[in-house]
């Protein structure tokens, strides 16, 4: 159910999956829906840097969300990173699929790790 407190969860973990079976097209459609329908969710921050990391690897060549996606990078980097990240309220995320995702500022950087690996890196 849509309404249900696991419903945000659930549609992270289905764009999740798909991203981990290297289906990009269906995790950046499951990521959109996650980001229109959830946000102030939990885990927003991870969804956007997951949707930038699929379009920021020229092999997975899709261009299903490309507005979403620009509009993402627009919000990323029009304002100081530590501005930024700041508004979000979770630094961190355990995913239903049993994954870590956090964030971590530095002066020159943020740093968006997966299971303690770098997993995408915002500079300005």
């Amino acid at each position: 159910r849509p309404d249900s407190p696991e419903a945000e969860d659930a549609r992270f973990g289905i764009a999740e999956y798909f991203y981990y079976q290297k289906d990009y097209r269906d995790a950046l459609i499951e990521f959109g829906k996650f980001i229109r329908e959830y946000p102030e969710g939990n885990a927003i921050i991870f969804a956007k840097i997951c949707l930038l990391k699929i379009y920021s690897d020229p092999r997975h060549n899709v261009e299903i969300e490309k507005s979403l996606s620009m509009d993402i990078e627009k919000e990323l980097y029009s304002r100081p990173l530590f501005l930024l990240f700041s508004e979000y309220e979770k630094k961190s995320y355990f995913s239903p699929l049993g994954n870590t995702y956090e964030v971590r500022s530095y002066t020159d950087r943020v740093e968006v790790y997966l299971n303690g690996m770098v997993f995408y890196t915002v500079t300005p």
